[in-house]
């Protein structure tokens, strides 16, 4: 089958030409089918470009998209960077494992999430450096994770001489930097164009116009439409052109063997790239049998790439699952999460997705969790929140939804964007029925998270007020620390004798803290408090947060006890309630309220 001409295209070309003369981070943005990849690869074979090395990736349609994925093959694949032993390179050891002795030890972890992202990211730059002239090809970035789309924003801020970025998506959904190109539908010239470049003959006015409505000036869907109605024998505007594009596509399986048929229904089932041992096995096909199909289908209803097969593109796989009856769709559906949770690394967020569609909700439930908590031991905020938002919605039993509701919180307090996770911690307050100890656990996150970093210290101190009464009864413990966190002089903004209230209201409650990481945030907030006031005396009581003491026994156990415990002065006001342990976190909250990581409370 010869290739379709590049038709409606020179503009686009010409601008990305145009912003490759200099260091540039271009946005190429259209719709599904609108010729984002063609445009690409007629942009590679232009002589302009010639000398510079082509680093290409592209995201894929998963549900649980891998972290760096496109960045990774563009390094990688064909083109790819340049490895030195520099030893920043060492922090992409762990993505990057196939490179080997290539790369220069793994470097040590820095126990902070943020830190090694930010550590990675850098490793990256200075790869992509490394390839220099080159130009940074990503396409389908709509299906990129989190994690891809923060490294593109910090690249746009810190791009290397040398070096440009063309960045491929669809509208809406992802936040990319760069200057935009949009990639507009054809119009009625060039779907008229396109017609004949594909039947080799000129077609009537009226066919172009029935074309243009049917397929919308998306150029594969009239590609597929054209082709369809030539296979056929038939004219664009008979019964041999379905009215869209999904009845094109039943059309074209009925001319499959039952194998065949089978194949193409798991594919689309399947939605990504897959092996073709998992696509056979889902389609329940034996290997010599579906090999051979394989070969047949590839280039017509599958795309082969790496020796994985999916369907050709978006809208024909959407089509050919409208042909598939519901019993084989459930059975199909609960093949590929057998499969897929068989593999050496099950993929949970997919499985998950197959066995809801199957009708086992139970098994949903389950693998979407695991896919929420893998997602959040990599860092991946954003499909972790996602998955528990939709596990919450789902939710009908009332201990499930507080259960995954704090979960929920957890996860977001995690993310990089505080005014998100501020909405979807307000949402969850509003929206989902809690009892007042789960609420005030979440509102407490809300307020703290308000008052350190939202620059919204009124609204944060008033829910923490709220949050201190909600968990009263119900959790003294976290309603002391939360207290003690009014009671410091440098939240909120309120009077000083408002700050002695809760002081004394924690106080009260100060007996329910066990957890020592809890009694030194307590402590160093009522302390900030009393030496603040220029209480007599609270300097003194404040030296066990500066000691190293030996271990410490429970109060009133031994001399040990008694030598880690502050002993107030006469006259203070005030009864102390020492921690356990002066080696704690939190040390610095004795400048500021709580911060979120002494905010928490014991989980």
């Amino acid at each position: 089958m010869a290739r379709t001409p590049l038709v409606g295209r020179r503009a686009e070309l010409r601008a990305l030409l145009d912003h490759l003369r200099v260091p540039a981070v271009v946005r190429v943005e259209g719709e599904a089918g609108v010729g984002k990849t063609r445009l690409l690869a007629e942009l590679r074979d232009r002589p302009e470009v010639r000398g510079l090395r082509w680093l290409a990736g592209a995201g894929q349609a998963l549900r649980e998209p891998l972290p760096l994925a496109p960045l990774i093959d563009a390094v990688l694949a064909g083109d790819g960077a340049p490895w030195s032993r520099e030893p920043l390179l060492g922090a992409l050891v762990p993505v990057l494992p196939e490179l080997g002795d290539r790369l220069p030890p793994a470097l040590p972890p820095l126990g902070d999430v943020r830190a090694e992202r930010h550590r990675v990211y850098r490793a990256l730059r200075a790869a992509l450096a490394a390839a220099c002239p080159a130009v940074l090809v990503l396409d389908d970035l709509h299906w990129a994770d989190d994690a891809t789309v923060d490294f593109l924003h910090f690249l746009a801020g810190h791009l290397p001489p040398g070096l440009s970025a063309v960045l491929a998506h669809r509208p809406g959904g992802v936040d990319l930097p760069g200057t935009r190109v949009p990639v507009e539908p054809l119009n009625l010239g060039e779907t008229t164009e396109m017609l004949h470049a594909i039947a080799r003959d000129k077609p009537p006015p009226a066919a172009a116009h029935h074309l243009l409505r049917r397929t919308g000036g998306i150029p594969f869907a009239i590609e597929e439409v054209v082709r369809t109605a030539i296979a056929r024998g038939g004219a664009l505007d008979s019964d041999l052109v379905p009215d869209g594009f999904a009845a094109a596509i039943t059309s074209r399986l009925t001319l499959l063997d039952d194998t065949a048929r089978r194949i193409v229904h798991a594919a689309a089932v399947l939605g990504a790239p897959t092996a073709a041992a998992d696509l056979l096995a889902v389609a329940e096909v034996p290997a010599e049998q579906g090999e051979a199909a394989l070969d047949a289908l590839t280039g017509s209803e599958l795309r082969e790439d790496g020796g994985r097969y999916t369907c050709r593109h978006e809208l024909a796989e959407r089509a050919i699952l409208r042909t598939i009856g519901p019993a084989r769709a459930r059975r199909l559906h609960r093949r590929a999460a057998e499969v897929l949770l068989a593999a050496d690394a099950p993929q949970h967020r997919r499985a998950g997705d197959h066995l809801r569609a199957a009708g086992d909700l139970a098994g949903w439930r389950a693998h979407a969790e695991l896919a929420a908590d893998r997602a959040v031991g990599v860092g991946d905020t954003g499909t972790a929140v996602t998955a528990l938002r939709e596990l919450l919605a789902a939710a009908d039993d009332a201990g499930e939804r507080c259960r995954l509701a704090v979960k929920l919180g957890r996860a977001a307090l995690d993310g990089v964007d505080v005014d998100a996770t501020v909405g979807l911690l307000r949402d969850l307050l509003a929206t989902v029925d809690l009892p007042p100890s789960i609420r005030g656990e979440l509102r407490s996150d809300l307020g703290l998270l308000l008052l350190n970093q939202a620059g919204e210290p009124e609204d944060g101190y008033r829910e923490l007020e709220v949050a201190a009464g909600e968990l009263r009864g119900p959790r003294p413990d976290l309603a002391a620390r939360i207290m003690s966190a009014l009671a410091n002089v440098h939240a909120g903004h309120q009077h000083i004798d408002v700050h002695l209230r809760w002081l004394t209201e924690a106080e009260a409650l100060a007996g329910a803290l066990t957890d020592p990481h809890a009694r030194v945030a307590f402590q160093v907030n009522r302390l900030t408090t009393l030496m603040t006031r220029g209480e007599p005396g609270a300097r003194a009581q404040a030296d066990w947060l500066f000691d190293e003491p030996p271990t410490p026994r429970a109060p009133g156990t031994g001399p040990a006890a008694a030598s880690t415990w502050p002993t107030p002065r006469p006259g203070s006001g005030t009864t102390t309630t020492p921690p356990a342990s002066s080696t704690a976190r939190s040390g610095s909250a004795a400048s500021r309220p709580m911060s979120r990581s002494s905010s928490r409370s014991p989980r």
